[in-house]
C-alpha cells in the first residue's frame, strides 16, 4: 500500500487488490495485470470506481501448451529416472541396458487427454494431443448436468483419461477442484498435469495418491502458496512427480510478447484508448 500511495497506475502480478485496498487508493485509475489471470483483483469494485483493469491475452499460449507435453513426455518416458541411471553409470553394468527403468516407457499415441478448462490454451493442448495421435476430451463444469455439445461430463473425464491437464482459472468454485475423491476416480496409471494455478489441486491428497500408487504421476508448474516450502505436503523427491518453478509461460518468445502487450496496454490507457480491458462480460465468460 505504501508503494501505491498516490499512484494513478498499478502494475501488478500476484498482489491482492480488493475493496479494502481500493478504498485507500483514491487516485488509482488503472491496474495493469502482468498476466492472463486476474482473480487477485476485485473486478466488481474496480468497475464501480471506474478503474480500468487490463490483462495480457494470448501471449503465452504456445509456451504453456508445449510445457504440458514436456511434462507428459518426461513422465511417460521416465526421463528423470533415465537421467539418474546414465549419470550413475548403472546402465553400463546392466544386461538390460536402457530397459533398466523400474517402470516401462509408454507412448502418448492412443492415449486419451482430458482437458479441464477449454479456453485458448486448453484448445491448443487439444490440437497438440491430436497431433500425437491422442483422443482429446474437454470437460464440462464439475456438477453440471447439462452438457454442451463439445464437452464431456467431469466425472467421465476423470474415469476415461490417461492424462488430465488443468487450464481453468482459480475461483471459489475451482479451489481444490482435484482432491481425494477425484484422484481416486482416475485410472491407476493416469498422469495429472497442472500448468494453471496451484490451488486447483489439493496437494496433501495428491501426495498421498502418488505415494500409494493411486495415480501414475503428476507434473506441476505451480504449487499452492509457491514457492514450495518445508511444510508443503508435497514430497518433491517422489519418483513419479515433476515440479517446475512456475516457468511454463517463460519462453523467449512469450517474454517478448509480454513486454510488448504491457507497453501497449499502458500507452493505450494514457492515450484514452485502453486495450485488453476486463469487463463484467469477461468475468462471466471466464466461468464458461
Amino acid at each position: 500500500m505504501e508503494r501505491l500511495r498516490g499512484a494513478t497506475i498499478a502494475i501488478t502480478s500476484w498482489e491482492r487488490i480488493g475493496r479494502p485496498e481500493l478504498e485507500r487508493l483514491s487516485g488509482l485509475r488503472m491496474i495493469a495485470v502482468t498476466g492472463t489471470e486476474y482473480d487477485q483483483i476485485d473486478i466488481a469494485s474496480c468497475l464501480e470506481r471506474g478503474i480500468v483493469v487490463s490483462n495480457l491475452r494470448g501471449w503465452c499460449d504456445f509456451s504453456v501448451s508445449e510445457h504440458v507435453f514436456a511434462f507428459a513426455l518426461a513422465l511417460r518416458r521416465n526421463l528423470s529416472e533415465q537421467g539418474r541411471i546414465t549419470s550413475d553409470a548403472i546402465w553400463h553394468h546392466s544386461a538390460a541396458g536402457s530397459l533398466h527403468c523400474t517402470r516401462p516407457a509408454r507412448d502418448l499415441c492412443g492415449d486419451t487427454m482430458g482437458i479441464i478448462g477449454f479456453g485458448r490454451i486448453g484448445k491448443r493442448v487439444a490440437g497438440l494431443a491430436k497431433a500425437f495421435g491422442m483422443k482429446a476430451l474437454a470437460s464440462e463444469h464439475k456438477g453440471n448436468s447439462r452438457l454442451r455439445s463439445d464437452r464431456v461430463e467431469f466425472s467421465q473425464i476423470l474415469r476415461q483419461s490417461d492424462i488430465i491437464s488443468l487450464h481453468c482459472p482459480l475461483t471459489h468454485e475451482t479451489h481444490h477442484l482435484i482432491g481425494e475423491v477425484e484422484l481416486r476416480s482416475m485410472k491407476r496409471d493416469a498422469i495429472l498435469i497442472n500448468c494453471a494455478r496451484g490451488g486447483l489441486v489439493d496437494h496433501a491428497a495428491l501426495s498421498r495418491a502418488l505415494r500409494e500408487g493411486v495415480i501414475g504421476g503428476a507434473g506441476l508448474d505451480d504449487v499452492e502458496g509457491e514457492p514450495s516450502s518445508s511444510n508443503s505436503p508435497l514430497n518433491l523427491h517422489e519418483p513419479n512427480l515433476m515440479v517446475t518453478s512456475h516457468v511454463a509461460w517463460a519462453s523467449h518468445q512469450s517474454i517478448e510478447e509480454f513486454r510488448q502487450q504491457l507497453l501497449e496496454n499502458l500507452e493505450g490507457f494514457a492515450a484514452g484508448t485502453p486495450r485488453n480491458v476486463i469487463t463484467a462480460l469477461d468475468v462471466n465468460k471466464r466461468r464458461a
